[in-house]
């Protein structure tokens, strides 16, 4: 099970990251019923809320981003 909740994670944390899809649908693809209880488990599994997860990641991927364009 945990393997299971896991994985279903790592897939929801790429789809945060990589897609401006809903919260709601990305929590319809990796098998949960409601929102609401995929929010409780993103929680449980990373501390944050997959919103402000979502944005302190994307946050991070413009620093670097920007770091990268100065050194260029």
């Amino acid at each position: 099970m945990s393997y299971l909740f896991s994985w279903r994670m790592q897939i929801a944390a790429g789809q945060l990251v990589d897609t401006n899809r809903p919260i709601y649908l990305i929590a319809e693809a990796v098998g949960y019923e409601s929102e609401a209880s995929f929010c409780r488990a993103f929680r449980r599994a990373t501390g944050r809320s997959p919103g402000i997860w979502r944005s302190e990641r994307r946050q991070e991927a413009e620093l670097a981003e920007a770091r990268h364009d100065q050194e260029v």
